[in-house]
C-alpha cells in the first residue's frame, strides 16, 4: 500500500475513490482482469460508509454529520464505564448480514478471499408482531416446536412452503406476491408478517415484488437456513469494514495501487472523450480512462452537496449492558424463559415492520442489529443495537428506537419486580450516506464545469441501501464492473483499429456481465497476501 507523497506511475486504467463495499469489489475485479487501478480514500480507514469505528472514533463522526444527528447518554455512570474501554468497540456505520447461501458467500468461496474474513453466525431471527417479538422457524422441526404458532398456523406455514418448492402456479406469474400470500395461500395477517418482513424483508414503500422474485428469495433463505447455524445470516468478525478491505487485498494483490488519507480535488473530462485525468488533493495529476466515486460525491456541474445526497439509511446505534430484543419482557413466546443474565445470548436480527408498533410507525420497515462481544463488536458484557430504516428519517427512527428504549425502563425481573435499572446506557442517530465526503471538481480542459450526468466512463456507486444483507451490493458492483469492461473493450478496439467514435459505444453484441464471477472465482491468490491493511 502507497502512503508516500508522490509515485512515480501517473497512468492508470481506472481510479476509484472511496473504498465503500461496491467500490471496492469493482477494483478487485478490474486488477483481477488486467487493468492498472490506482485506489484513493481521503479518510484514515477502509470502508467509506461501510467503516467500522472505534468509540471515540464513532462519537466524533456522529458530531459531524449533520443536525439532527445526535448522541444521548441515558445513563451517565455506565458511559463513564463504555469509556474505560474505548478501544474495545468495533461500530460500524451500517449493519449488513451475509446469507449464507447467497451469491456473496459463492464469491468467497470460490476466490479464496473467505480466507481473510471470520464470520459469526446469526443465531436467532424474528419479526416484531403486537407486542412481541416472533421467532422465525429455522426448518420444519422448529416450525412444529414453535410456541408463537397455533396448530393451524403451522400447517399453513408448511402447505405454504410446498407451495415454494412446487413453484409459482401458472396463473400467478407475474402477478405480486403479497396478494399470493393473502388470497391464493391463505396466510393470515400473522404468517403473511412473518413471511414478507422477516423472510423476504419487504418494505411497503418499495416496488412489490411479483410471485417468482419472491419464491426465489424464499428458496435462498430456506438454502441458507442451517449451512452454517440456526438462521440464514452470518456476521462479519471485526465489523463490516472487513468485506471491503477483504476485496481491497484483492485489487493489491493484482497490482493496485492504495494511498489512504487522499481524496481527489479535481477529475479534468470532456463530453465526447470522456473522463481523462484526476488530480489528488496532494496536487498530483494521473491520466486515466475511467473514473468510479460514489453518489454520495458532490460533484461540480451537478446539485450542491447538500440537495445531491438522499438519505439512503436513517441509522441508530443503542448500547446496552444486557440483551434489549432478548428480554423476556418482549418475548412472549419461544424465548420467554430466555434470562437475558444467562449468558448465551447470541447475535441477533429482527425486523419491525410498518405499522407494527403504532398506526404508520415505522412507515418503512425497520431492521436491527444486535450484536454481542462474540463478534469483536462490544467490551464483554454489553450489546450493540443496530436500527436501519431505508430512505428514512431520524425523526421517524427516534420514535421507534423511544418505544423500545421505554419498554427497556419497565422491564420485570424474574420475579415481576422492576428492575433496578434500565439496559441502555447510551445511543446514537445519523443518516447516510454520511456528510464526510468532500466534493470533486468536474470541468473540461478549458476549465468549464460540466455536468456529472453526461461524461462517458464517471462511474457512480450507490451508497448502503437500507437492505440487511450484502447480496444486492454486490450485484450492483457487478453490473456496473460489466457495464466498465463493456467501455474498456470498446476503448481498446478503437485504439488498435481507428474504430468509430466513443459516443457509439460500448457496440451492439458486448456482454460481459459474467466476468466479474471468473475475475474473482480465477483468483489464485498465492504467493500469502500482505498483512492486512491499518484500520
Amino acid at each position: 500500500m502507497a502512503n508516500t507523497d508522490r509515485i512515480e506511475d501517473t497512468e492508470f486504467d481506472a481510479i476509484v475513490s472511496g473504498t465503500g463495499f461496491v467500490e471496492s469489489v469493482v477494483a478487485g475485479a478490474l486488477a483481477r482482469s488486467g487493468l492498472k487501478v490506482l485506489h484513493l480514500d481521503e479518510n484514515v480507514n477502509y470502508g467509506g460508509d461501510w467503516t467500522t469505528l472505534n468509540l471515540t472514533e464513532f462519537k466524533e463522526f456522529v458530531a459531524k454529520n449533520g443536525e439532527l444527528t445526535r448522541f444521548d447518554t441515558l445513563d451517565e455512570a455506565a458511559n463513564g464505564e463504555l469509556e474505560a474501554h474505548k478501544r474495545g468497540w468495533n461500530v460500524d456505520l451500517t449493519t449488513k448480514g451475509v446469507t449464507a447461501a447467497g451469491t456473496f458467500v459463492e464469491t468467497l468461496i470460490n476466490s479464496n478471499v473467505g480466507r481473510y474474513l471470520e464470520f459469526k453466525n446469526v443465531e436467532r431471527a424474528a419479526v416484531w408482531q403486537s407486542n412481541g417479538f416472533t421467532d422465525l422457524p429455522a426448518g420444519r422441526n422448529a416450525v412444529f416446536k414453535s410456541k408463537d404458532l397455533a396448530p393451524m398456523e403451522k400447517r399453513r406455514l408448511m402447505q405454504f412452503m410446498k407451495y415454494v418448492e412446487d413453484g409459482v402456479p401458472e396463473e400467478w406469474k407475474g402477478r405480486p406476491f403479497a396478494a399470493f400470500a393473502t388470497d391464493h395461500a391463505k396466510l393470515n395477517p400473522k404468517l403473511a408478517s412473518l413471511v414478507m418482513f422477516a423472510i423476504l424483508q419487504m418494505d411497503d414503500a418499495a416496488a412489490p415484488l411479483t410471485a417468482e422474485e419472491a419464491f426465489e428469495k424464499i428458496k435462498v433463505v430456506a438454502a441458507s437456513t442451517g449451512r452454517y447455524g440456526p438462521t440464514s445470516m452470518i456476521y462479519p468478525h471485526y465489523g463490516i469494514s472487513e468485506l471491503p478491505q477483504a476485496m481491497c487485498r484483492v485489487c493489491a494483490i493484482y497490482r493496485g495501487v492504495y494511498i489512504l488519507r487522499r481524496g481527489v480535488k479535481r477529475v479534468t473530462a470532456s463530453l465526447d472523450s470522456g473522463v481523462t485525468s484526476v488530480e489528488c488533493a496532494a496536487g498530483q495529476t494521473f491520466a486515466c480512462k475511467h473514473f468510479i466515486t460514489s453518489t454520495a460525491t458532490p460533484l461540480s456541474g451537478g446539485l450542491s452537496g447538500q440537495a445531491e445526497r438522499a438519505v439512503a439509511e436513517a441509522r441508530s446505534v443503542l448500547f446496552a449492558k444486557r440483551s434489549l430484543l432478548n428480554h423476556p419482557s418482549l418475548n412472549a413466546g419461544t424465548n420467554a424463559s430466555r434470562d437475558p443474565e444467562d449468558g448465551d445470548i447470541g447475535t441477533t436480527f429482527a425486523t419491525i415492520p410498518p405499522s407494527s408498533l403504532a398506526p404508520g410507525l415505522p412507515s418503512r420497515t425497520v431492521s436491527v442489529f444486535e450484536l454481542t462481544s462474540a463478534t469483536m463488536a462490544s467490551p464483554e458484557g454489553v450489546f450493540t443495537v443496530h436500527f436501519t430504516q431505508p430512505q428514512g428519517t431520524v425523526a421517524e427512527l427516534k420514535r421507534v428506537v423511544d418505544a423500545f428504549v421505554a419498554a427497556d425502563g419497565a422491564f420485570r425481573g424474574k420475579g415481576g419486580e422492576p428492575e433496578p435499572e434500565r439496559s441502555a446506557i447510551a445511543v446514537a442517530y445519523f443518516t447516510l450516506p454520511s456528510l464526510c465526503h468532500a466534493p470533486i471538481d468536474l470541468r473540461n480542459a478549458a476549465g468549464a464545469a460540466l455536468p456529472p450526468a453526461g461524461v462517458p466512463r464517471l462511474w457512480r456507486c450507490p451508497p448502503p441501501s437500507g437492505r440487511s444483507d450484502v447480496d444486492p451490493a454486490l450485484a450492483t458492483a457487478k453490473s456496473l464492473f460489466a457495464a466498465i469492461m463493456e467501455q474498456e473493450v470498446a476503448l481498446r478496439q478503437l485504439d488498435s483499429d481507428g474504430a468509430p467514435p466513443l459516443s457509439t459505444y460500448p457496440p451492439p453484441g458486448v456482454a460481459l456481465s459474467g466476468q466479474i464471477a471468473e475475475s474473482l472465482a480465477e483468483s489464485d491468490l498465492t504467493p500469502p497476501p500482505p498483512p492486512p491493511p491499518p484500520r
